[in-house]
């Protein structure tokens, strides 16, 4: 498989990219749960940062991808149920959608994915008069997200080799990794490095990585500086405790 190569100074969150600067995202990006037995819920924050009410229709679809060669073995939007169908937001407040999903019985083990979406609805706006003088969208961008979810005791396996890379412009940290599990995961970099302002921290996220999956990891990209020396990597888990791989 196609190795990834992340050079982690110019990464920006996964599930962000391609999205309109207008558009309010469905925030955490992400389910990765368990759907067997008496299944996952999910809370999805909505944003409204105008000064206008907001209106947004929740929809649910298959994942449009094959995504069969990644360990994806089929599609969950069947087994998908929200509240509300339809989001009202307050001008500058936020909204919630709840999502659970709980997969039938005696399904095959192993990963399924869908696609959750917001799309704008427009809003009637009414005269003195009681009659409609128009209607308008404020935000005229809806988004969309990938979820997973599994079925079975399954789990990621991060294994790979991060080390010390010297250049003329300072130290950095480089390595190969692979999930070598039964399951993907989001993962992120939490980096220290010092240079001559101090020390400092970056939490980088590096998206998800699937069952079979090979990237590489290269951090010389931070800070072009000759002072620049790593402290410590971890690849971690993203929104979750687990810690797969350290340099220090």
């Amino acid at each position: 498989m196609k190795k990834t190569v992340y050079k982690i100074g110019s990464l920006l969150l996964f599930g962000i990219l391609g999205i309109k600067s207008l558009a309010v995202p469905l925030l955490p990006m992400k389910f990765d749960k368990r759907i067997d037995g008496n299944g996952s819920y999910q809370e999805y924050q909505v944003d409204n940062p105008t000064n206008e009410t907001l209106r947004y229709k929740i929809y649910k679809k298959p994942e449009p991808k094959d995504l069969t060669d990644k360990g994806i073995i089929g599609s969950m939007d069947k087994w998908i149920e929200f509240y509300p169908k339809i989001l009202t937001i307050p001008p500058k407040s936020k909204g919630i959608v709840k999502v659970a999903i709980k997969a039938p019985k005696n399904v095959k083990q192993g990963e399924y994915a869908a696609r959750v979406g917001t799309t704008p609805v427009a809003i009637p706006k009414v005269g003195e008069n009681g009659e409609t003088i128009n209607a308008q969208i404020s935000l005229p961008v809806g988004t969309e997200i990938q979820i997973f979810g599994y079925v079975g005791d399954i789990a990621p396996k991060i294994e790979g080799e991060l080390k010390e890379k010297k250049t003329e412009n300072g130290s950095f940290v480089t390595g190969n990794i692979k999930n070598t599990g039964s399951a993907g995961v989001g993962i992120l970099a939490s980096y220290r490095y010092k240079d001559t302002t101090g020390t400092h921290t970056k939490i980088l996220s590096l998206g998800r990585i699937m069952p079979g999956q090979e990237i590489k990891v290269d951090t010389s990209t931070v800070k072009n500086s000759k002072e620049h020396k790593v402290l410590a990597l971890s690849i971690k888990e993203d929104g979750g405790t687990t810690s797969f791989l350290t340099y220090k």
